[in-house]
């Protein structure tokens, strides 16, 4: 069983940055560009909803045997259930082999895999590559005479397959065996699987044990699949970083005059798990235009949480995260450095329990100017109306250019109280709460596969709602049979409003219309006839009213 949702077998994963040449560039006296860093953890490009592994052989390796002496390798036999479903097995254990084994000490075990098939939720499915196809775990254990030993595989689905940049499909298994502990055997970290190629198929008799036993009856050994499900759930990966740097072209890399230093934003510190699928200002900065060749990036803290409320913090292997990757700032643009860090990947837990992050990062670079870039994708609406407190709020942004369907978001500041921004459609909706003047930055994205965007920055005040008042205080007389007509008006409030009569009444043959506030009828009585009206508003959560007694005359 896994005890966290990372498994204890990932190898050390270094970071996935692209190492490119640099060159040298002169900066243009007065001229600045604008530096921008930001966090995500992209959703993934493929839905995986199966991962089918067929396995041809499982093998088991006699103790005081060279390790070369195929002899030593004792064939089990395999079930009928050869090919299993990683995602299937979640939380089972399946029997993949069996066999009688001598009472006696064990020490290897290998299977060999011959075909994974992955398939995804579009319902296409790619045979993935093998590194190799005989995975390896040195594991000693011991078979006793009349008992069943249980070898079980535990597959970790979700980090064991790899999609490539170019979009290959690769199986990388992440397992972890757990066999029965020896008497007397100190517990120990299971050790990471070996896999080496196959070797071509050759004819040969079926391996004997050339260990000396007693005549005790045999042991059974069940080996057996599963992914078994973790036992905590990580609920927050907070990295928190002290200084993003950025490197010119031409200057040595140990020349610390090189690295300029970027500002940081005020949240230095982001959860992995709040920024998936969206994104971040970590850091930003106006450089001379100019070329830059490296960027790093300093960790000075990492606190992973676990559900039940545990926190621990992540040891590090390296404080600072460096990524070569040439980009050019030019003058009156913004570049866009964005850290796609895989928080799945990044947390892992070793065998003794410690918490270590080992981050997994790609680093992906895009220019953008204020409003559009020079790839021809551009933010057509200039400006944004102003609001008032309680009234709703309606703004659609526009973009030309690029390829459809655009992806928005705010990159800086935020949106006045109450309202959103909906990614897909770019409409701002919602109804402000608070006064305020708000200043935020708008980025589009399009769906190229090499991604287009441009940013613009917009100002919206929300005012607040004046005071809500009747200003009708009297009232023309009326004659009893003639029509009559007056109308009601107000100053002030939030949207329509809403007219109401709350005490006395009208003559008869008199209405008020609640929507227009317009008195109107013909009266059938005559006499002096006192009521109040009320206006309400259409402010949220809470309406505003006021209320007027007024005094109709009819005469006879």
């Amino acid at each position: 069983m896994k005890n966290r949702p990372i498994t204890s077998m990932l190898a050390v994963i270094a970071i996935m940055a692209m190492v490119l040449g640099g060159c040298t560039a002169q900066a243009v006296s007065g001229q600045t560009g604008t530096v921008e860093v930001r966090v995500t953890d992209a959703p993934a490009k493929e839905d995986v909803t199966g991962v089918n592994v067929t396995v041809t052989s499982v093998e088991i390796h006699q103790a005081g045997l060279a390790e070369g002496d195929e002899s030593g390798w004792i064939p089990m036999t395999l079930s009928v259930e050869t090919t299993f479903d990683l995602l299937k097995i979640k939380g089972l254990e399946g029997v993949l082999a069996t066999g009688e084994l001598a009472a006696a000490r064990y020490t290897q075990i290998r299977m060999e895999v011959s075909k994974v098939e992955v398939s995804f939720k579009d319902g296409k499915a790619e045979t993935a590559e093998l590194p190799g196809g005989k995975i390896r775990f040195v594991q000693p254990f011991t078979v006793a005479a009349g008992q069943t030993t249980v070898l079980l595989f535990d597959f970790d689905a979700a980090q064991s397959v790899d999609i490539a940049g170019n979009g290959k499909v690769m199986f990388k298994p992440v397992i972890k065996l757990s066999v029965p502990r020896e008497p007397g055997a100190k517990p120990s970290p299971t050790p990471a699987p070996t896999v080496s190629p196959t070797p071509a198929a050759t004819s040969s008799p079926t391996p004997t044990s050339t260990i000396a036993t007693t005549s005790a009856k045999p042991g059974k050994v069940e080996v057996m699949v599963t992914d078994a499900p973790a036992n905590k759930e990580v609920t927050g990966v907070l990295v928190t970083v002290t200084s993003v740097e950025i490197h010119k072209a031409g200057a040595a890399e140990n020349d610390e005059s090189g690295w300029m230093p970027l500002g940081l934003s005020g949240e230095a510190t982001f959860d992995l798990l709040k920024v998936k699928n969206l994104e971040s200002l970590l850091a930003t900065g106006e450089l001379a235009p100019a070329k830059y060749t490296q960027i790093r990036m300093e960790v000075s803290e990492v606190n992973v949480s676990f559900d039940g409320g545990e926190t621990e913090t992540a040891k590090l292997p390296s404080g600072k995260l460096k990524f070569i990757q040439p980009f050019t700032v030019s003058s009156g643009q913004t570049t866009v450095l964005l850290f796609d860090f895989d928080a799945a990947q990044c947390v892992n837990i070793t065998g003794n329990g410690q918490v270590m992050f080992k981050p997994v990062i790609k680093l992906s670079v895009t220019k953008s100017s204020d409003g559009g870039d020079e790839t021809g994708i551009t933010i057509a609406t200039a400006t944004l109306a102003n609001g008032i407190i309680g009234t709703v709020y309606n703004a659609t942004l526009a973009a030309t250019g690029g390829t459809g369907p655009y992806t928005w978001s705010i990159v800086t500041g935020t949106l006045p109280a109450g309202l959103t921004l909906n990614a897909a459609a770019g409409v701002i909706t919602g109804t402000p709460v608070t006064a305020s003047a708000s200043i935020f930055t708008v980025r589009v994205e399009d769906s190229a596969t090499v991604k287009k965007s441009a940013t613009r920055t917009f100002t919206v005040a929300i005012a607040a709602a004046t005071v809500l008042n009747i200003t009708t205080t009297t009232l023309a007389d009326g004659v009893q049979g003639t029509v009559y007509t007056a109308t009601m008006a107000a100053t002030g409030g939030v949207g329509a409003k809403t007219w109401s009569i709350t005490a006395g009444a009208l003559p008869a043959g008199l209405s008020l219309n609640s929507t227009t506030g317009v008195l109107s009828g013909t009266p059938t009585v005559n006499g002096d006839f006192a009521f109040t009206v009320m206006v309400t508003d259409a402010a949220t959560p809470t309406a505003n009213t006021d209320s007027q007694a007024l005094t109709l005359h009819i005469a006879a």
